[in-house]
């Protein structure tokens, strides 16, 4: 399991964990997507449920390749007691193909959580500069 913290300031740190590894979605039918068209196709699944509480599932989003014969997959937010559906964008000019069974996207489930907010008029950037890249600490 990876956890991601982000320490902006003494007070406040966002985190994202992974609560289970990535998943790969399949098509849950034969298709077709016309050129330069987007469609959103089903996976199958029409229920995500987890014993886990403040728990989000993420549709992880993939730009037009060669590898991937110019078809997009949008990057998507899925809560729980909904269906699964990916919407993918047919860049090119030729219609694209695909088969029930084959991969459609990737999916994660992500854990989110935070400390307190403390409202700021302004921020001193020579401070913030010295904690590295993003005041993530790295450097």
């Amino acid at each position: 399991m990876k956890t991601y913290r982000v320490k902006l300031e003494e007070e406040l740190t966002l985190g994202i964990e992974n609560v289970r590894p990535e998943s790969t979605l399949f098509y849950n039918r034969s298709g077709v997507i016309r050129e330069n068209s987007a469609k959103i196709v089903p996976t199958g699944i029409n229920e995500i449920t987890s014993d886990g509480t403040g728990v989000i599932f993420h549709i992880l989003g993939a730009n037009p390749t060669e590898e991937n014969k110019y078809v997009s997959t949008k990057a998507d937010w899925i809560g729980f007691d909904t269906s699964v559906n990916v919407e993918k964008t047919n860049t090119f000019h030729l219609e694209h193909h695909y088969k029930k069974d084959d991969e459609c996207a990737r999916m994660v489930a992500l854990r989110c959580y935070c400390g307190a907010f403390e409202e700021v008029k302004t921020l001193d950037e020579t401070v913030r500069g010295d904690k590295g890249y993003g005041s993530t600490g790295f450097k």
